[in-house]
């Protein structure tokens, strides 16, 4: 089996692979939101700045895509700004937008030879000083797969590290075997908070559904969202988090993608919920409560109606994302591990990576492990 890699180091050669790009995401194990089209191409023009393209698709002889490593490369100071180093990295990481399970987009049985072609085009490029990727799926063959053949050139310094966790929600066909499903005390107390709500508040719950409605819907969600959790998140505070989620979220709306809920008591939205529904999953990425309604619950009640759209939607899994607040675990009964992968090649980028690793096992004994809970997103309580 023949492949060749094309280069798309260009603005315009990376705009012609976005006509094929969603289509062979999704025929890949690697599908996911924060691989489409949509996420990668915004991610780009909003915060591609500070770099240049890397991408390399990855074709067989009759011309077909079987690949593609959605790849940058940026320079970094390290050490003070002492050292400069030539890193690639996903497309989507290194802003204050964080994505999950980025990998490399392959065919079906085309893994391991995408992942080989991609590794050859690496480790032949004298000019990278580190290979830098994350959050990849830890059962990822791609990552598996370039881990190895890292390994195999014996030279430079190879890591692979734990980089976030996410907790989800397996649903069930129907309402009323999720309800089933859930403990005698968490029925009655989503029961009385639902309750109240339409009984004191008469709450309604409202999808963005139009155009016109997103500037509005959004803004209203970060004005909550902040209202929550002032200086405390990292979510919505540069302008170009919120420019990218403005673009985004009119793209998914058009492809039917995007779940923007608002839970209103009369003219008056006292929370907001972010989502994404894509491909049978639901991805909960950021929220916003007004904090004069704290003891409604209506953060809680407006997860609870959502939890029970995406079941009514046919939707498998509700995704939590990154973070490890309580309230997650209460609704989540499984979690997906992402890594990081780290190859120092040059002798500046090894010195800089065996000085990384020791503040790191520092950092993690004074502290312990954790999820990075709000950061980029899923940094909202219930």
């Amino acid at each position: 089996m023949g492949l060749r890699i094309e280069p798309a180091f260009e603005p315009d050669q990376f705009r012609l692979l976005g006509q094929e790009w969603n289509g062979l995401l999704a025929a890949s194990p690697a599908d996911t939101i924060f691989l489409t089209w949509e996420w990668i191409s915004t991610w780009w023009d909003v915060y591609g700045t500070d770099s240049r393209l890397y991408v390399l698709a990855v074709r067989d002889d009759d011309g077909t895509l079987v690949g593609i490593a959605p790849l940058r490369i940026r320079k970094r100071s390290r050490l003070g700004g002492l050292v400069r180093l030539r890193s690639v990295e996903f497309i989507g990481t290194g802003g204050d937008v964080t994505p999950e399970y980025l990998d490399l987009i392959a065919r079906p049985g085309f893994d391991l030879a995408v992942a080989d072609a991609v590794a050859d085009v690496l480790q032949q490029d004298a000019s990278i000083d580190v290979i830098d990727l994350r959050s990849c799926p830890s059962a990822s063959p791609c990552l598996a797969r370039l881990r190895e053949r890292l390994a195999q050139e014996g030279r430079g310094l190879l890591q692979l590290r734990h980089d976030s966790t996410c907790p989800s929600m397996r649903l069930p066909a129907t309402w009323e075997i999720y309800w089933a499903s859930r403990s005698r005390n968490h029925r009655k107390k989503l029961r009385e908070y639902d309750r109240r709500c339409e009984r004191e508040l008469a709450i309604r719950l409202r999808l963005t559904s139009t155009p016109q409605e997103i500037d509005a819907d959004m803004q209203t969600l970060m004005a909550l969202h902040h209202r929550r959790w002032d200086h405390g998140s990292r979510a919505f505070q540069s302008d170009r988090y919120r420019k990218f989620h403005l673009r985004l979220a009119r793209l998914l709306l058009d492809r039917g993608a995007l779940r923007l809920f608002s839970l209103e008591a009369g003219p008056k939205v006292v929370a907001s919920l972010y989502c994404f529904s894509y491909h049978g999953r639901y991805y909960y990425y950021q929220a916003g409560r007004d904090p004069d309604y704290s003891r409604y619950r209506v953060g809680l009640v407006l997860l609870h109606r959502a939890v029970g759209q995406a079941i009514a939607e046919g939707a498998h899994t509700f995704d939590f994302l990154s973070g490890d607040e309580d309230y997650k675990y209460t609704w989540a009964d499984e979690q997906a591990v992402n890594l990081r992968l780290s190859h120092w090649k040059s002798g500046p980028a090894r010195i800089v990576g065996r000085l990384s690793a020791l503040a790191g096992r520092i950092r993690s004994h004074q502290t312990g492990p954790r999820a990075r809970a709000r950061s980029g997103h899923a940094a909202a309580d219930s």
